[in-house]
């Protein structure tokens, strides 16, 4: 809800009404996909070497997010870029070591073959999540008034900081159910034979996460340059309210919602 509300459509009004500048909302762009890229796979390699010590950091990292938002929403009032640019970059660096660490152990806590119903089920209820932010924004925007300035949007943001509260206490209830398998040379020889294992091409089960990798890369590469400026587009073609963007940004999280629902629906009645 924090992200759809702040980090949406809001965020990039937000710093073109104050710099008036396209390309410091691309700038902003490039250094947080860079900071995914660099950090994802460093906080991914810990949670693998490092199990039982993912509960303890995810503490930290959710209180240390809770504060740099504190933080951020203090400095974005500025002027100076440097500022903003790095406070959004440590923000951004917070929130994905937290999806990762998150990601990681709820994999590890679903058992075998319930793991498709499951992921269903989470995805559904992280697309209502993107749906309740543009609401929220919905809401304050009607209360106050339906017109883009930046002393309405801060009004969101200091909003936004208080969803963040129970993210940081729910971190404190997620249990490390991860415990050690040892597995004979006999069982780790039959996995490695059959992740080997040629399934299509030479392709193997061993390729599934690059082939994903690269995908995501093509779709979002085409995606991001679109979508980002999609709804300032509006705003300067089409005088679109902030109202309007709102409820535009809530109709697309329920179609996905709704179509997603209907293709859980229709495996369970082949099942």
């Amino acid at each position: 809800i924090n992200y759809s509300m702040r980090n949406t459509f809001l965020h990039d009004h937000y710093i073109y009404l104050k710099f008036k500048k396209n390309k410091v909302i691309g700038l902003l762009s490039i250094i947080n996909s860079s900071v995914c890229l660099v950090i994802s796979p460093i906080v991914g390699y810990y949670c693998d070497k490092h199990k039982k010590e993912r509960i303890k950091i995810l503490q930290i990292i959710s209180i240390t997010y809770l504060l740099v938002n504190i933080i951020h929403y203090m400095f974005i009032r500025t002027n100076s870029l440097s500022l903003i640019i790095f406070v959004t970059a440590i923000s951004k660096m917070l929130h994905e070591c937290s999806h990762v660490i998150t990601e990681s152990i709820f994999i590890e806590s679903i058992d075998k073959g319930k793991k498709s119903i499951i992921f269903t089920y989470q995805k559904l209820i992280s697309t209502v999540a993107t749906m309740l932010g543009p609401f929220f924004c919905l809401i304050l925007f009607y209360l106050y008034n339906d017109k883009w300035n930046i002393k309405n949007i801060f009004i969101i943001f200091q909003f936004s900081i208080l969803t963040i509260l129970p993210q940081t206490l729910i971190s404190f209830l997620w249990k490390n159910s991860y415990s050690e398998t040892v597995r004979s040379p006999e069982e780790v020889d039959l996995i490695i034979k059959k992740n080997d294992e040629k399934h299509m091409f030479c392709f193997s089960t061993n390729h599934i996460p690059y082939i994903v990798f690269i995908s995501h890369i093509i779709t979002l590469a085409g995606a991001g340059m679109t979508f980002k400026y999609f709804s300032l587009y509006l705003k300067s073609e089409y005088k679109v309210s902030p109202i309007l963007m709102c409820v535009l940004n809530i109709v697309i999280p329920v179609l996905l919602t709704f179509f997603t629902y209907s293709n859980l629906k229709e495996k369970q009645t082949f099942k």
